[in-house]
């Protein structure tokens, strides 16, 4: 995995999660890209939820894309959105479980 989605800046510092925004949306939102703190410093955890994280952005873009007419989003809120996602660290079996969520937009 090239993992161009995960930026480790510090040795001891948690990974980040980046998400480059498309170009036909980076009008819309007003940036080429965001970064997220994972909150984990772990390197095979970090990969796991940012690969999670990475697809559940691909989907928000995509729905942006559907409902630009009358959705109006910022980057920020998609971060809130990324943030309230429901993703467990299960510390025995040092994997990421997610709980499948619908209905991502307002």
């Amino acid at each position: 995995m090239s993992s161009t989605y995960l930026v480790h800046r510090q040795v001891g510092s948690s990974y980040l999660f980046r998400s480059i925004i498309p170009l036909d949306l980076q009008p819309q939102l007003g940036r080429r890209q965001f970064q997220l703190s994972l909150r984990c410093g772990i390197l095979k955890q970090a990969k796991s939820l940012s690969l999670h994280l990475h697809h559940l952005t691909q989907h928000l873009y995509d729905q942006i894309r559907h409902n630009s007419d009358q959705l109006k989003i910022t980057v920020d809120q998609l971060k809130q959105i990324l943030k309230s996602e429901p993703v467990n660290f299960s510390a025995e079996k040092r994997r990421v479980t997610s709980v499948p969520a619908t209905g991502f937009l307002p």
